[in-house]
């Protein structure tokens, strides 16, 4: 990893304290009839940001995206190339299988879901979520022969298919899978066949590394009597903004389009498009709406799928627009780190944005010398999930909300947390959140640049969906930084952001349906 050299920040930046004391006495010493600054409202401004910044961010974060798309094909580009033979844009009906690995690698989902024509319109079709299962990927499996591993897969798949009454009939089911378990895929000479670059979690597998996976699933299933077909392999971002695609393209809406995703956990995040590269494009019009996009003969739509978001920052590109808390969280950070988007927009940072503040609040005297410490990273997760809880209720109570964190920070009451107290550290919390919000706004904004270039959809959907949208704040704020953007742009011509939240398993399946009938059709033709 190329990490930019932490000791050339300048030291001199890392004033909040002395600023936070000097806004608290300055007012108090030149005219003591009016109160002071309230430190804290000093502290909580390190975490906003005014529009030129976030508009140079956007600069910033497109600059990255150009650089890196150019160089496709190269060896270590954190950008991956998703080959979708169609969109799943087509009124296609049935039922259809998803076998997402990109939860998380103790265990794997499948997801059955059915499509069929709207009740209401003709024109229309309704996307029901039928079953979803998650089976338990004990450490033994992990590492037992490929063979044995796809096996228990197909007998997993079996008894979702038997109990949803699937198992009989004669048609094949359309399955896709979702690879979003860190594995670099190699290019796809097909929609489904990829091989298994290297790994970075947990999985050790023999024979895993090199094996086309795909083959290694199907063959199990055919080996079980499964009437499953595997039809795609996907990320889990792609499969978001499929989704989306989806959904908009159910609507029927003429003026929306749904070309960008974004996800978000406590581990990561990454922001996927659809290329209008005229590469891979045979047709694009004007205002290259996603509808109208088809891919030249033989070839595939393509998504482009930024991983890790970009590694944007890893050689120091966001070291100017970095506050002094996370300057201080980087300094203190293991030899080697860098403080990338991926860690500003996700969880990834939290506990440690949270625990840097907590000490900076100390030094402040805005919370007491034996204010608990927060050790763990769940503690600290812990935290926000109260906090957001105590923002988002109608009469909020500050001694319920120091009760709520008495009783997982300190339940034996070492130290006794004040309402003052535990309301000063919600509005940090909420500052946090906001910041990530930012972030994330600010490159779904740099890849709206990239996807329709100065002509944007007049409302711009963007499908959504992880585990960090469980705290209630983060999607408002999200909504709130976007509608930000998008002001100058309606004093020219309508412009909306949507934000539509999506599903990553269902996305493949909707996906697979499409693709695999598609692939009949053009077998009966041919």
């Amino acid at each position: 990893m190329s990490a930019y050299d932490v000791s050339s920040i300048n030291k001199s930046v890392y004033s909040i304290e002395q600023d936070a004391k000097r806004a608290r006495n300055s007012v108090a010493e030149s005219n003591k009839s009016e109160p002071a600054e309230d430190p804290v409202e000093c502290f909580l401004k390190e975490f906003a940001m005014s529009p030129s910044e976030m508009e140079n961010l956007v600069a910033s974060l497109k600059k990255n995206i150009d650089d890196l798309v150019k160089q496709r094909g190269a060896d270590g580009v954190p950008i991956h190339w998703s080959y979708v033979p169609i969109l799943p844009v087509g009124r296609v009906a049935g039922k259809c299988l998803s076998l997402d690995f990109g939860c998380n690698d103790n265990f794997f989902q499948v997801a059955v879901c059915n499509i069929r024509q709207s009740e209401t319109s003709r024109d229309t079709t309704e996307f029901r979520p039928v079953d979803r299962r998650a089976f338990v990927l004990t450490p033994a499996l992990r590492r037992a022969p490929m063979s044995v591993y796809c096996d228990f897969t197909a007998i997993c798949v079996r008894q979702v298919l038997q109990e949803n009454g699937l198992q009989a009939q004669a048609d094949p089911i359309y399955m896709g899978i979702v690879a979003g378990f860190d594995a670099r895929l190699k290019p796809q000479i097909s929609p489904a066949e990829a091989r298994v670059g290297k790994t970075f979690k947990d999985y050790k597998m023999e024979n895993f590394i090199n094996c086309d996976f795909v083959a290694s699933f199907q063959k199990s299933m055919d080996k079980h009597g499964l009437k499953v077909k595997i039809v795609t392999v996907l990320n889990d971002a792609v499969c978001t903004l499929l989704y989306g695609v989806h959904s908009v393209y159910s609507r029927r809406i003429s003026t929306s389009d749904c070309s960008i995703s974004v996800v978000t956990t406590r581990s990561g995040a990454n922001v996927s498009f659809l290329e209008t590269d005229q590469d891979f494009l045979d047709s694009c019009t004007t205002d290259r709406r996603l509808l109208l996009r088809s891919p030249r003969n033989g070839s595939f739509c393509v998504v482009v799928n930024p991983e890790a978001g970009m590694r944007c920052g890893e050689k120091g590109e966001l070291s100017n627009f970095l506050n002094n808390i996370e300057k201080n969280v980087l300094e203190e950070a293991k030899p080697g780190d860098s403080m990338r988007w991926e860690c500003l927009s996700s969880g990834c940072w939290y506990p440690k944005l949270l625990r840097n503040s907590i000490k900076t609040m100390r030094k402040l005297e805005v919370v007491g010398a034996g204010f608990p410490d927060l050790l763990s990273s769940a503690n600290c997760f812990e935290v926000f999930y109260v906090c957001d809880r105590y923002a988002t209720v109608k009469e909020p109570s500050k001694d319920q909300l120091a009760k709520d964190l008495q009783a997982f920070l300190d339940p034996l009451e070492r130290y006794r947390i004040q309402p003052k107290e535990a309301e000063k550290l919600a509005q940090v919390c909420q500052a946090i959140v906001k910041r990530s919000a930012t972030m994330l706004a600010s490159c779904i904004m740099a890849v709206a640049q990239r996807v329709y270039g100065k002509l944007l959809p007049e409302r711009m959907v963007v499908a959504y969906c992880g585990a960090m949208f469980q705290i209630g704040q983060l999607l408002p704020s999200l909504q709130e930084t976007l509608d930000e953007f998008a002001s100058p742009i309606n004093s020219i011509y309508p412009f909306k952001v949507e934000l539509m939240p999506a599903d990553t398993a269902f996305g493949c399946a909707v996906s697979a349906i499409t693709i695999g009938k598609t692939l009949a059709m053009n077998e009966h033709r041919g």
